[in-house]
């Protein structure tokens, strides 16, 4: 079954680019119709869709008009074709890649998490494609054998033939209303045996010309395509035609040279001969087929084309053949689509053997966990960033928001003990898996992995990274931006954000501060940065939540936030509540920008510009703003949603440590000293407390916190540094 999917699905892909083929050769046709090019040059332009039909490989060119890639719903269709076998036996299966492997797996890009509407519409779609598969394959079955049984019945139809000029193969026949020609077993021309002797001049002229450009042989390959590609009616419109310029070329050539009582003689018996013409089957080319009407005026008024005309004719044919035959140079490789992110690099030779193997893509579920040792930044720079967990390892886009690259470590084998570093220019990661004896390579930009012949501490790597590799800095325009992998507190994967902060020189303070979720594919790729006055007119807002993109985009509800939410006192000095959850806003203009609502229970919110607002004035705290965005802080924090009392906020963001034998134990670990140190955030109206425990007891507030802007995400149990553990904040 999987395999008739892929088939439709491939079908589908070249319908679709036979459909757009089809609409360039009308206005190609309506053209050199009007620039009186020849009619068997026209008749040229009809081979182009026919051949997209029969080739099954496509040239690459720099000429080629033809879209990068096709419909998003066509890529669904194959990935759903490729990933049916394995949802039916609900087995996935392990490939060990070697160097002697050839492609193990087509790829595709990942897909934003979905809401239970849209899982339940996908639940439908897995019937669907199997379904409309096999109505595919059915439907050329029918086709098929409707149309042998109707050769065979015409065949018997014209059993009873004469032969009339056995050198020309000229047959009468007494039942048919229209000569024709017909190609296979007693191939030949055949005339109704009433037609006028005065007649069979013209037609027998006619059919010979059909013969000697082999018309009949082209026009059953054409109808044969189109049995094939029955579901598209732009390759029915092809045949149609085809067959009318077919006709009109053959007319053009038998009149080429003669006077004007000979083309009108030649009309005259077409248009006798298409009065009570009857449909003829099995493909026969019939001598009144196509438009007469059309075919006679063009012989009325035919006129020798200039040979400048019928050269730029094949110029332009051959031009549309590159164009609509070829795809656009550098288009991804198979299984690539969407995924990648051509860079052209190339392979340094000390660093990989063999001819390499398409690797896999990282299928995530978006709900599902980061694991225990949490997720790892990799390599940052001013365009891409490298982050990755047992799930797999990405390459994610900055200026595409989107992953367009990612390698599923499960289906490989290393999901557990396996070392991961990115080169210093961010092109190849390399994986040392303990399981495997190889160490590998893997080139993004193609989804191709390597094996290494290089000694794993010989290779040059990524290595400006801290905070337990989940920070990391670069430059640009002579400015240090700071990264942070953001983990969420819900641990879910959809949830996951990277932070991009940049430091004022002398203060420290934070100048810009945003925080970007890493799984949107592209969703909010052009984000403004919000102040109040930018908030109307709303039509959406929407913020992730455990792992899903939940909006709201009830008009009471958005006039609401409007309110409240433009009418700010704004805060000097800005406020120490936690900011890190975005909240997109989408104005009724199509703009959306960003706001972080304080995710505790302050009625504050601050902004990408590094300014703060308290939007409820005159409210005691911010429960009605969260009351109406249905119960999306009970998904960040259930555990104190519905409790705002201060003692509640404080059991959510204290622990206790144990004292035992002169030290301090807390979460397996030994600490001498419980101290408390106390000071102010940039960010910070007031001075804050910290528990903590620690090995240096003449640790200073400065030194936990040289970058106080981190902070504000603090919780209990976070490991300050290697030798400090938090376990209070007051």
């Amino acid at each position: 079954m999987d395999k008739l999917m892929m088939a439709f699905t491939n079908m589908m892909d070249i319908s679709y680019k036979t459909m757009l083929i089809v609409l360039v050769i009308l206005a190609a046709r309506f053209l050199f119709r009007r620039m009186r090019v020849p009619g068997k040059y026209i008749c040229l332009l009809w081979m182009i869709p026919f051949l997209s039909m029969l080739i099954p490989f496509r040239m690459e060119s720099k000429l080629s008009v033809m879209p990068e890639e096709p419909p998003a719903v066509i890529l669904e269709m194959r990935e759903e074709a490729e990933t049916f076998e394995e949802r039916k036996l609900n087995y996935v299966p392990s490939y060990e890649i070697t160097e002697y492997d050839t492609a193990l797996h087509n790829s595709y890009p990942l897909k934003p998490v979905k809401g239970e509407e849209q899982q339940g519409m996908d639940r439908i779609s897995q019937w669907i494609l199997p379904a409309c598969s096999v109505l595919w394959i059915v439907g050329i079955g029918i086709l098929l054998l409707y149309s042998i049984c109707s050769y065979i019945r015409f065949r018997h139809r014209i059993s009873t033939a004469v032969l009339m000029d056995e050198a020309e193969e000229i047959y009468l026949v007494d039942n048919i209303p229209s000569p024709f020609v017909l190609c296979g077993k007693k191939h030949g021309i055949y005339l109704p045996s009433s037609m006028k002797e005065e007649m069979k001049e013209y037609v027998i002229s006619h059919e010979k010309e059909h013969i000697r450009r082999r018309d009949p042989l082209l026009k059953l390959i054409a109808y044969g395509a189109c049995l094939v590609y029955w579901m598209n009616p732009f390759a029915w419109l092809a045949y149609y035609f085809l067959g009318c310029d077919m006709e009109a070329a053959c007319d053009e050539a038998v009149i080429a040279g003669q006077d004007a009582a000979y083309r009108k003689a030649y009309a005259k018996t077409l248009l006798f001969m298409s009065v009570g013409k009857v449909n003829l089957h099995a493909v026969p080319l019939a001598f009144a087929e196509g438009n007469p009407k059309d075919r006679v005026e063009k012989i009325a008024a035919y006129k020798k084309p200039a040979f400048w005309v019928a050269a730029a004719g094949l110029i332009c044919i051959g031009v549309l053949a590159v164009g609509l035959l070829s795809d656009p140079k550098g288009q991804e490789q198979p299984g690539g689509h969407g995924q990648t992110d051509t860079t052209g690099t190339e392979l340094p030779e000390p660093y990989f053997t063999g001819e390499g193997t398409y690797a896999k893509a990282s299928k995530v579920n978006m709900k599902g966990s980061t694991g225990l040792g949490g997720s790892k930044l990799y390599y940052v720079d001013e365009e891409k960033i490298v982050f990755g967990g047992y799930y797999g390892v990405f390459v994610f886009s900055k200026e595409k928001a989107k992953m367009v690259a990612s390698v599923d470590l499960e289906e490989l084998g290393w999901s557990e003990g396996c070392e991961v570093k990115v080169s210093k220019d961010g092109k190849y990661v390399f994986f040392s898996p303990e399981a495997d004896d190889f160490d590998y390579a893997y080139d993004w930009a193609s989804i191709t992995m390597y094996r290494i012949t290089k000694s794993w501490d010989e290779l040059e790597v990524f290595d400006n990274l801290y905070d337990e590799d989940r920070g990391s800095s670069f430059e640009q325009n002579g400015e240090k931006i700071y990264v942070h992998l953001v983990e969420p507190q819900s641990k879910m994967i959809g949830d996951l954000m990277y932070r991009e902060y940049v430091l004022h020189e002398e203060s420290r303070d934070i100048v810009s501060d945003k925080y970007r979720h890493l799984f949107l594919e592209g969703r909010f790729k052009d984000v403004q940065a919000f102040e109040p006055e930018d908030l109307v007119p709303l039509a959406k807002a929407e913020m992730v939540i455990q792992g899903e993109l939940r909006s709201v985009t009830d008009e009471k509800i958005l006039k609401w936030v409007e309110e409240n939410l433009t009418v700010t006192e704004s805060i000097k000095g800005g406020t120490g509540c936690p900011f890190y959850n975005p909240l997109y806003l989408t104005r009724k203009d199509g703009n959306v920008g960003v706001i972080y609502p304080a995710t505790d229970s302050c009625s504050v919110f601050r902004t990408e510009n590094g300014n703060y607002y308290d939007y409820t004035l005159g409210f005691e705290d911010n429960s009605e703003f969260w009351s109406y965005f249905e119960g999306w802080l009970e998904g960040m924090y259930p555990d104190i949603y519905g409790r705002r009392d201060k003692e509640a906020e404080q059991e959510a963001f204290s622990e206790d440590a144990e004292y035992v034998d002169g030290t301090w134990i807390f979460k397996g670990k030994s600490y001498r000293y419980r101290l408390e140190v106390t000071g102010r955030m940039n960010s910070a109206v007031k001075d804050t407390t910290y528990v903590i425990v620690t090995n240096d007891k003449d640790i200073t507030f400065e030194e936990l916190f040289p970058l106080s802007g981190l902070s504000s995400n603090l919780s209990a149990g976070d490991e300050l540094r290697k030798d400090t553990a938090l376990i209070a904040i007051k």
